[in-house]
């Protein structure tokens, strides 16, 4: 991603063999065309990670996310982290995955 997105149909679906790169500084916002109508359904990965190695990203979804075994990747060190940021609800299962000298592993 390189900017926010306002959808007009409030739904994005991340299926099991995609990504959503959301790092490299860009920090974007993910919003429908009414306050909370957006749906985040993922499958696949929200990869944070990606451009720079800094600890610093944040991916804001307003809306719902709703989980079907995804993974979502972070950077972290001992002072700070990427953020993944819900203003809704949260449903299902992903798997948190964050890079802080190599990759550690925890589901939430």
């Amino acid at each position: 991603m390189t900017d926010n997105i306002k959808l007009a149909h409030s739904t994005i679906n991340i299926d099991s063999g995609s990504t959503l790169f959301a790092g490299d500084n860009v920090n974007p916002l993910l919003q429908g065309a009414t306050d909370d109508s957006l749906v985040v359904n993922n499958a696949g990965t929200l990869d944070l990670t990606n451009g720079s190695n800094t600890a610093s990203n944040t991916l804001t979804i307003d809306g719902e996310l709703a989980s079907a075994g995804g993974t979502v990747q972070l950077n972290s060190t001992a002072t700070q982290s990427d953020r993944l940021l819900v203003n809704g609800s949260v449903s299902g299962y992903d798997l948190y995955r964050r890079q802080a000298g190599g990759w550690r592993t925890g589901g939430y």
